[in-house]
């Protein structure tokens, strides 16, 4: 298998970021999320956004890319959460924004992997940055993310919103010596309509 190696994402990487997020949104989404929504994200609106957030020093934010075999191929964001996240705005509670993989490494064992080396420095990101917990949310139906973060020790916490016609349920996930990978994999209440 080729190396994996994470890194911080640089202005460079924009226009494979951007291409990876539109990609991948469209292969995680088509289906659950409305389709004027998955549209109206283009590579170009993308460009511009990553473009902006790359182009400056962030504090508390990270973007990260995952190179396999020298080229990016996946990438991860997080940053503090906001008002619209948690109940109380508080700077010790991050809020995990992204993790997109290109369609061609989704569902291999190379993706997971690239996946797990992700998660690994995001963990590792929010603990440098002082996050003592973080925030995702999970669109209903999304199933394959589910269990992801379900393996990986993030739990639903009962709060549900709906976003563009979503229904998404929040998920978090304490920070501390790590612990092991895995563990019960019972259904989860947030699994339901596609795997």
């Amino acid at each position: 298998m080729s190396r994996i190696v994470v890194r911080a994402a640089t202005p460079q990487d924009v226009p494979r970021v951007a291409e990876i997020h539109v990609a991948g949104y469209e292969e995680a989404y088509r289906g659950l999320v409305p389709d004027e929504v998955i549209d109206s994200r283009t590579t170009e609106l993308r460009r511009r956004v990553w473009g902006e957030r790359l182009a400056e020093e962030r504090a508390r934010e990270f973007v990260l890319v995952a190179e396999v075999g020298g080229v990016v191929q996946a990438f991860v964001s997080g940053r503090q959460a906001n008002g619209d996240e948690v109940e109380t705005v508080d700077p010790a509670v991050g809020c995990w924004e992204n993790l997109y993989s290109d369609p061609a490494i989704v569902a291999t064992a190379a993706g997971f992997r690239t996946s797990l080396e992700l998660h690994r420095a995001l963990e590792a990101s929010f603990q440098s940055l002082a996050f003592r917990e973080a925030v995702a949310f999970v669109v209903e139906g999304n199933d394959r993310a589910a269990r992801f973060f379900e393996l990986l020790g993030w739990r639903p916490d009962g709060l549900r919103r709906e976003v563009e016609g979503t229904i998404q349920h929040r998920i978090r996930r304490t920070f501390g010596p790590p612990g092991p990978v895995g563990g019960s994999m019972a259904p989860s209440s947030i699994t339901r309509g596609r795997a």
